[in-house]
């Protein structure tokens, strides 16, 4: 079993159980975030099927598809001011090779396609085959 998980904090203290989209009455774009990383020092996290050449990449999987927010709809970005550039429903690349001991802050954004007020939980975040290994 992998110590590499998906985190609310950057601390890697609070276990990730969705992401949430929170739609407000202000319309326009709607940011979220997660943490991924692994506090056990001394591990190392590869993609699969070329460990270390093969970068690991994070994607999205919509729980409940037709209702809510739609993958294409969702840009992911390693900082919040990258996601503008992002690609709409594009997997984003982490690297080939990520080390145990701090957590790697992932963005994600829904445009303005909603436009009701709530919150948004059907999507989650999912990083693709990987083998984790003593550093």
């Amino acid at each position: 079993m992998s110590t590499f998980a998906w985190w609310a904090d950057a601390g890697m203290t609070i276990p990730l159980a969705r992401l949430d989209f929170v739609r407000s009455a202000t319309p326009g774009a709607v940011d979220a975030s997660a943490w991924f990383g692994s506090p056990v020092a001394g591990k190392q996290l590869q993609a699969t099927p070329t460990p270390g050449t093969t970068p690991v990449q994070v994607s999205l999987v919509d729980a409940a598809a037709g209702s809510g927010v739609e993958l294409a709809d969702v840009r992911l970005a390693l900082s919040q001011s990258g996601l503008a550039a992002a690609t709409p429903g594009a997997a984003l690349t982490l690297g080939t090779t990520l080390a145990s001991g701090s957590a790697i802050q992932v963005w994600a954004r829904i445009n303005s396609a909603i436009a009701a007020v709530g919150n948004y939980d059907d999507m989650r975040m999912r990083v693709a085959a990987t083998v984790e290994t003593d550093a």
